[in-house]
């Protein structure tokens, strides 16, 4: 017998709640206290009246989510095809094996998105509604998305399903149905195969919730923004090995007026004869303020020559016949749409920001590790931090003297174009 049937049968409540599974009609609906001797009675005592509520508060809210998602799922049907054509200049070319990718989407960045999800459910809950102690809510939250982490990890068919997808639409469509997948098997898992799990989940009332809705949850601009911010960055970088996405700082640029929005690369290097610069419009695009500091969204285009046949073809000019393709700086594809009507609501100031975050906690350093959220500390970070957790957003950060130096034929970097 399902664990959740012998709960219904023990406090002779209505039978077969079959609360593992997220279809499961009877666990839907909250149950009344009373004393009657039929099958289909309310519960028998008031213990019963608060386990089995709370069991159904934790029910709905993972339907609630499943609904949210399913939603999250058809929109980026509708997307992919856009995704990729503003970002993906090369659909199909995704790498043979894109573990790596695969694995981020299932636990990193599903921790981010389950964070918020039920950190959002929790604020609601009696519990907490009252104003309780915030470090409560966010161990709660953590428990419970530790509890999906393992869940996935026990499971792993759902990297196993992204691993073999050959093109950058149907990989972003099978990633958001992975956290489908992903909530069907945390459900079963907790319900019905770890009473002691559920235990720890619903123990003195935490989950109980007597207004709890089974109405599917507004996840759409929240799990597209988390995953568009993830994939964006991976698209660039596999559209075209030669071209890299960087984000620029303002050290060395030509200061208009002493302000951030004064900082100019194409002032700087438009005249350059060494380096090429997009026009002016490429850089306003990608161009933000943190913290009072001037940061620009842009790729770098490599030289066909290594350096010093590069300086000879444009200075010397000894060689008969020689040429050069001077490393150039320019915009990225798709930077335009990042204007927060898109993507769930992504900017260039989201993204830049998540990853001169990274930056800045490694000590100006790119090469960040990703948050671990099959750790405490990890967790800790996924719930403080969300989207700007390490990771979240790869991008390196560097001067544009830096970019140019290293986009040159031959030269390669961990972080390219920067260090």
């Amino acid at each position: 017998m399902l664990f959740t049937n012998w709960l219904a049968n023990y406090f002779n409540a209505r039978p077969d709640l079959n609360c593992g599974n997220l279809e499961g009609a009877n666990c839907e609906v909250t149950l009344s206290c009373g004393q009657a001797g039929t099958a289909n009675a309310d519960v028998n005592s008031p213990a019963g009246y608060f386990i089995l509520n709370s069991v159904i508060s934790l029910h709905q809210h993972y339907y609630a989510q499943y609904k949210g998602l399913m939603n999250a799922y058809t929109f980026v049907l509708g997307q992919a095809g856009s995704f990729t054509s503003n970002f993906a200049t090369q659909p199909d070319q995704l790498p043979e094996s894109q573990e790596k990718l695969a694995l981020d989407i299932v636990l990193m960045v599903w921790g981010v998105i389950s964070s918020f999800t039920f950190n959002s459910w929790l604020k609601n809950v009696p519990l907490f509604k009252k104003g309780n102690d915030l470090s409560v809510l966010k161990d709660i939250t953590n428990t419970l998305v530790s509890q999906s982490i393992t869940a996935t990890k026990d499971s792993m068919s759902a990297v196993d399903d992204l691993k073999v997808q050959n093109s950058m639409d149907t990989f972003l469509s099978e990633a958001v149905h992975s956290w489908v997948n992903i909530t069907n098997v945390m459900v079963e898992t907790v319900m019905e195969k770890e009473p002691l799990t559920l235990y720890s989940n619903i123990v003195n009332g935490k989950m109980w919730d007597p207004n709890a809705s089974n109405d599917a949850m507004d996840l759409t601009d929240e799990a597209m923004q988390v995953l568009f911010a993830y994939m964006i960055p991976a698209a660039w970088k596999l559209a075209d090995p030669e071209v890299g996405a960087f984000i620029a700082t303002a050290d060395g640029l030509t200061d208009n007026d002493g302000t951030c929005e004064g900082a100019d690369p194409w002032a700087t290097y438009k005249d350059n004869a060494d380096w090429e610069v997009d026009s002016g419009d490429a850089f306003v695009k990608g161009h933000v303020c943190i913290d009072g500091k001037a940061y620009f969204l842009l790729r770098m285009e490599r030289s066909d020559q290594t350096k010093e046949l590069c300086h000879e073809a444009l200075h010397g000019n000894t060689t008969p016949g020689l040429n050069c393709k001077r490393p150039k700086a320019e915009g990225l594809p798709g930077v335009a749409t990042l204007d927060g009507s898109h993507w769930g609501g992504l900017t260039v100031q989201t993204l830049t920001g998540s990853a001169v975050g990274s930056w800045n906690d490694n000590g100006k350093k790119n090469g960040w590790v990703s948050v671990d959220p099959t750790t405490a500390d990890g967790l800790n970070t996924i719930y403080d931090k969300g989207i700007n957790a390490p990771g979240m957003v790869n991008i390196p950060v560097c001067s544009m003297e830096e970019a140019f130096n290293n986009a040159y034929n031959y030269v390669k970097t961990d972080n390219w174009p920067c260090n």
